[in-house]
């Protein structure tokens, strides 16, 4: 077991899983994604930076990419990991930050958002809120992307975002859902 694992294992209540995202649901969450024409991507719930990585490999350089990461071992760890590249930006902060930190530097709206945060764990008002506002942030034609492993806050987001689509995989341990929002 690595380090990472060991990690999502003792932080469970704030990683909202055991291991790492698998490169299926990885996929899965990235396919509809028009890489070429984004501009600023959010990820929410960086972890040890899997899904960063792929991000990273399909966008060029002017891309911007924000990361969000509560968790100070996995931030260290991704910011050396991804210390060469200008275009991201990790933070050591919470989701429930990301406005002011966009606002702070000068992004009023974003193309896409992807979200491996563990909402199924938090409050259901801190839940509407956060995600009230990740969809008043999105540009019109932007996504929302968030995998849980469950459909508990199916119907929640389907109320907070007119069009969700339900994406499944199999091959992520545990098994995901993934949900794409405009």
């Amino acid at each position: 077991m690595n380090f990472s694992s060991l990690e999502y294992i003792n932080t469970l209540r704030e990683s909202g899983t055991v291991l790492q995202s698998s490169k299926y649901l990885i996929n899965r969450c990235l396919k509809n994604i028009a890489f070429d024409k984004a501009k600023v991507i959010v990820e929410l719930g960086m972890g040890n930076g899997c899904i960063t990585k792929e991000i990273l490999e399909r966008c060029d350089n002017n891309t911007t990419i924000i990361s969000f990461e509560v968790n100070k071992k996995f931030c260290s760890y991704c910011q050396n990991k991804f210390k060469n590249n200008l275009s991201l930006k990790i933070l050591n902060k919470s989701a429930f930050d990301f406005q002011d930190i966009l606002e702070q530097n000068n992004i009023s709206e974003v193309d896409y958002i992807i979200s491996s945060l563990p909402i199924s764990l938090f409050d259901k008002n801190d839940t509407t809120k956060l995600l009230t506002n990740l969809k008043k942030t999105l540009k019109k034609e932007g996504h929302f992307i968030q995998y849980q492993y469950s459909l508990n806050h199916l119907k929640l987001i389907k109320n907070i975002f007119p069009k969700v689509t339900v994406d499944f995989t199999m091959l992520n341990i545990p098994p995901a859902f993934i949900y794409n929002c405009a």
